[in-house]
């Protein structure tokens, strides 16, 4: 691990005994103890460390392992968030021997971190700061060479916006919980690493037979196909499926224009990439799609999963090239998309109620507006700089229940009232809220969910459930689920490469640990780490109770789609939140492993 200090300039780099793998195999778990160990010692504030996070895994060229995390706290929350990184980086820091880089202090100047096999250096990056994400990158592999792999903040983190994210080569970002404006505030423009020669895996032979078993059995999983074939997963907007379950207008209405303008064949026109957007992962989730530009490396075009939905029904935009061009400027600005546009919907329903918060506040139906609405937050220029601190700090000065946030961060973009289990997980997550937190409720209903899914649960012991229940024993089989992908997270597996829905059993991603890192772990080790990483961040985080959906939830139900009238009982929302409490072990005299 790396350990670097940018008021003193200080870079130490830390071994760990291999007996240390079994208590904190990686990610979060590591990042988290660097957190509360560097707080203890009185690094606080902006001086508190931001660490990019992999794990015993990460990194490998496998499926689903190309997955690392930058973690510290959120301007937003005040608690800490883990924000997944895909792409090349986490290959680059495993193949220079790293598991972590813990980035505390605040320089003097402007800086960027050179880490390369044989070391690490500070660098002067004021010729860089006020630079795109996309320009930085391009000047520094100028510098350093096209093998370079960099992370990087935009004029949205150095201006300090709260949903500041750092964006990897020009467009796998980490997006969510704002912790591009904590290396904005520590003056850090961005993070290069130059990679060495591949990193060996522990049993090559074996891991290299996981893989062949892995893409043999890939065509048999419905979801991970459907990300793996053109479109993907980002144009799931255009589907029959999205009304009531993706955001519209704030959340005010489900309605889609018929025909849907998000259609298939709209994204398929605009495709410009298709593949090697993570390495050794033949799933292929994330796509470009755009105007220009043909592959992967440092593209802005890199189509992740909500930004349609935020940028474009959200807002009551369906111009596709404009969603598109708003999502590469997003990248290129180091904006999490998902925050502008939940700040922004915020905004434009304000506007709806006749509340003017500037002569060119924004209005819903405005596709020509998207660029300069995202570009006037990025750089705090006008209403732009009142957006800039998040919807719950923007809503204090007028009309608050129309904020879609819990605990001040804003919400996903699908619809907690289709998916109660999820909902639940959102506002007792010690992590923020993110869309991947846990499997969503729907996947597992008997009669419209996955064909395997009893079977995949059945793993876990648990059964398939209505999609649309609310209640005690929902909540408990929320928590497993929750500590699942916690685990995975963890480790730096990713989780739409994994267990319960996806290509990897949870009996494959033991094998893989074992053949990539040599460490041994069963079901119960996984969701022992998974509970760890949230029991550690509740520990950090300063009122982990406090976060609550917005009162439309409870209030408005579902006005088309297939969950039309769908809503959620505030009363059983209550005793399945303390349910799922009681079962990750947060209530006091609960017990986690036998209350699941």
């Amino acid at each position: 691990m790396l350990d670097v200090d940018l008021a003193t300039g200080r870079i130490r780099r830390t071994e760990r005994d291999p007996g240390e793998w079994a208590d904190r195999p990686g990610g979060a778990l590591i990042a988290l103890d660097l957190i509360a160990e560097a707080e203890a010692a009185g690094a606080i504030g902006d001086d508190a460390p931001v660490v990019l996070a992999g794990g015993v895994v990460a990194g490998f060229r496998f499926p689903g392992l190309a997955r690392a995390g930058a973690v510290g706290r959120s301007p937003l929350t005040g608690g800490v968030v883990d924000a997944r990184i895909e792409g090349h980086f986490p290959a680059a820091l495993r193949d220079c021997g790293l598991t972590a880089i813990s980035v505390r202090g605040r320089a003097s100047a402007p800086c960027y971190l050179l880490v390369t096999p044989d070391g690490a250096r500070i660098a002067d990056a004021r010729e860089l700061w006020g630079r795109t994400t996309g320009q930085a990158t391009e000047l520094l592999r100028r510098r350093h060479g096209r093998a370079a792999r960099v992370a990087a903040i935009g004029p949205a983190g150095e201006h300090r916006v709260a949903f500041a994210d750092i964006v990897c080569d020009g467009g796998f970002a980490a997006a969510r919980g704002g912790l591009g404006a904590r290396w904005g505030a520590k003056r850090l423009k961005a993070v290069v690493v130059l990679p060495g020669e591949p990193a060996e895996p522990f049993d090559p032979e074996r891991l290299g037979a996981l893989g062949h078993r892995f893409r043999a059995a890939l065509p048999g999983s419905v979801l991970a196909t459907g990300q793996r074939r053109p479109p993907g997963f980002g144009a799931w907007m255009g589907t029959a499926a999205a009304e009531g379950y993706g955001v519209v207008e704030n959340y005010r209405t489900s309605r889609l224009p018929a025909p849907n303008p998000l259609a298939a064949r709209a994204f398929l026109a605009a495709l410009r990439w298709d593949g090697g957007a993570c390495p050794g992962c033949p799933v292929d989730c994330v796509k470009g799609f755009g105007t220009e530009g043909h592959g992967p490396g440092g593209s802005a075009l890199a189509l992740h999963q909500e930004a349609v939905a935020a940028l474009g029904p959200n807002l009551g935009v369906y111009d596709l090239p404009e969603i598109l061009r708003a999502n590469a400027a997003c990248h290129r600005l180091g904006l999490d998309p998902v925050s502008a546009g939940l700040t922004l919907g915020w905004a434009c329903e304000v506007a709806e109620h006749g509340i003017a918060l500037a002569p060119d506040a924004p209005r819903f139906g405005q596709p020509h507006r998207l660029g300069r609405w995202l570009g006037r937050i990025a750089h705090r220029e006008g209403l732009g700089d009142l957006l800039a601190d998040g919807v719950a700090a923007a809503a204090r000065q007028t009309r608050p229940d129309l904020a879609m946030q819990a605990g001040g961060m804003e919400l996903s973009t699908f619809d907690p009232r289709r998916l109660p289990g999820l909902a639940v997980a959102w506002a007792a997550s010690p992590l923020g809220i993110r869309y991947d937190a846990a499997e969503h409720d729907i996947d597992f209903d008997p009669a419209e969910g996955l064909p395997d899914a009893a079977a995949r649960l059945a793993e876990l012991g648990l059964e398939p459930l209505p999609g649309a229940e609310l209640s005690p024993r929902k909540a408990r089989r929320t928590a497993r689920l929750l500590e699942l992908w916690s685990g995975l997270e963890a480790l730096g597996v990713c989780v739409f490469a994994g267990p319960p829905t996806r290509v990897l059993s949870v009996a494959d991603v033991c094998e893989v640990l074992a053949a990539a890192g040599g460490l041994d772990a069963d079901a119960q080790r996984i969701l022992h780490w998974g509970r760890e990483r949230l029991a550690r961040a509740r520990r950090l985080h300063p009122d982990p109770d406090a976060a609550e959906l917005p009162d439309r939830f409870f209030t408005e139900p579902i006005d088309a789609g297939p969950a039309a009238g769908a809503v959620l009982d505030r009363a059983r929302f209550a005793q399945a939140r303390a349910e799922l409490a009681r079962a990750l072990g947060w209530a006091e005299g609960s017990d986690p492993v036998s209350s699941v």
